[in-house]
């Protein structure tokens, strides 16, 4: 995988500069704390480009059923798509700060060894 490649190469790279002050293998903490952060911040666009694609798609969703259900009532149908736009925006805004505040989370590493 990407990951994998990008990451053998990092510690390639670490053990060739710094060979002798560190056992074989293992990479410096900060190297290995900045490479982290690198790679979980990627994943932040991904992410929200998914979580928009879902909010569409269950926008969608609610739409169909709201017209199967109110299609002979036009007001009531259009309250319920404007209800229904409105809900789903807000919710849309919500998960998106969720989201990136657990991305700002997951980007900072711990480690217990």
């Amino acid at each position: 995988s990407k990951f994998q490649t990008h990451m053998e190469r990092v510690v390639r790279e670490y053990e060739s500069s710094y060979r002798g002050r560190e056992l074989s293998g293992f990479v410096n903490y900060n190297t290995f704390e900045s490479f982290i952060k690198e790679e979980v911040s990627t994943l932040e666009d991904p992410a929200i480009m998914k979580l928009k694609t879902i909010t569409e798609f269950t926008r969608d969703i609610f739409a169909v059923v709201a017209e199967q259900h109110f299609s002979a009532f036009s007001n009531l149908f259009k309250a319920a798509k404007v209800k229904i736009a409105i809900m789903s925006n807000k919710q849309e805004r919500e998960a998106e700060k969720l989201l990136q505040a657990q991305i700002k989370v997951e980007c900072v590493v711990y480690s217990q060894d």
